[in-house]
């Protein structure tokens, strides 16, 4: 026994699957500069006294000229991406929690136009660090 399916294809419906396309490809600017943070991630709980790589990644349509790294709303460093000049390029950049705590990490690409991005996020809590004690024997 086979079994047929028809489908009608009316014409609303060809006009509103045309707007949610339009409106999704609408939502996908490429001419904005970005940044977005790759590590650590949003939640991370890292160890007092460890050193943390902030990993990112930044796009600008001229080309990324710069990424700062803020933590807690006070620019922290500033740097050259991985490829100056891409449209699309990664960072990476070093940072030392001065004590335990909440921190807020922010990354902002910087195009060769001068353009700057949104921040990127990232919230992360500083655990205070296991103290060693020496027994002498």
């Amino acid at each position: 026994m086979t079994t047929r399916f028809r489908c009608r294809v009316t014409p609303w419906i060809v006009v509103s699957l045309t707007a949610v396309c339009l409106s999704a490809c609408a939502s996908t600017d490429l001419a904005t500069t970005r940044a977005w943070i790759d590590v650590p991630l949003d939640g991370s709980e890292i160890p007092a006294g460890v050193e943390v790589e902030v990993m990112s990644h930044a796009y600008a349509r001229t080309g990324v000229a710069e990424v700062l790294l803020a933590v807690n709303g006070v620019p922290y460093r500033r740097d050259p991406p991985a490829e100056p000049g891409s449209e699309l390029t990664s960072a990476v950049q070093m940072w030392q929690p001065e004590a335990p705590g909440d921190y807020t990490l922010e990354v902002v690409a910087y195009a060769v136009d001068g353009e700057a991005s949104a921040p990127a996020v990232a919230w992360v809590r500083v655990l205070p660090g296991a103290t060693l004690t020496a027994i002498v024997t």
